[in-house]
């Protein structure tokens, strides 16, 4: 997948028209598929398995794959973590949204979650719904849950899929804000202007080497600093 590269000079300090954030803790304070796993009693070995994700000893894909058969969520688990989300908004993430719709700036959420849970839970933020992309899941008539391979966000390049039709659509510079890889491969992939690192939540050295703008408290009002 090829895409058009930003140059180091243009990645200078500007206002943005784009704003995009990543959900799992970055705008909520909990990973869902973690959740998920707790409430299917199964944490133990999905968080083994995100260990060796973590550790690039298998591929996202395959990761996010193994991870679902072994939680095989339902749709009351994902009505469950809605309100699980609504109750673990980051500290400052209203006030921030509220502050760039005010600016006129959209705000767009790309995650590896699960609709309709992020949906439900970014209601509370006041992003508009059709501005959320998230994997889907649809149910067997046994409940089983299979994720929609038609949504990119299960694979590796999944986000820098999406954030690429998102820049044939919508004019203007675009900032990408997140905790993850994925996250800053958007970035490193030149396919936003601007990347900051949100350390609130969790605190992943590799990105803490790499990234020039970090944000260590648990508060995302402390990205207007760098708008």
């Amino acid at each position: 997948m090829k895409h058009t590269r930003i140059t180091n000079n243009q990645r200078t300090k500007q206002r943005f028209q784009n704003v995009i954030f990543d959900a799992d803790s970055t705008l909520f304070t909990i990973e869902g598929i973690d959740e998920l796993a707790r409430m299917k009693g199964v944490y133990p070995q999905v968080a083994a398995l995100t260990a060796v994700g973590m550790n690039g000893h298998a591929s996202f894909e395959k990761i996010m794959v193994e991870r679902l058969k072994i939680i095989q969520p339902n749709a009351f688990n994902l009505k469950q973590l809605a309100g699980l989300y609504q109750q673990s908004i980051t500290a400052g993430g209203i006030e921030l949204i509220h502050a760039l719709i005010k600016q006129k700036i959209n705000v767009f959420v790309v995650s590896g979650g699960f609709t309709p849970a992020l949906r439900m839970g970014t209601k509370m933020l006041n992003v508009k719904p059709e501005l959320v992309f998230a994997n889907e899941l649809v149910f067997n008539e046994k409940s089983a849950a299979q994720l929609n391979s038609a949504i990119p966000l299960w694979k590796n390049t999944g986000k820098q899929e999406i954030v690429a039709g998102l820049r044939k659509k919508y004019s203007g510079t675009f900032l990408m804000i997140g905790d993850g890889k994925t996250d800053w491969d958007v970035y490193e992939a030149g396919l936003v202007e601007e990347f900051i690192l949100f350390a609130g939540v969790v605190k992943r050295e590799k990105l803490l080497a790499k990234a020039r703008k970090v944000i260590f408290e648990k508060n995302l009002l402390r990205v207007l600093q760098f708008l």
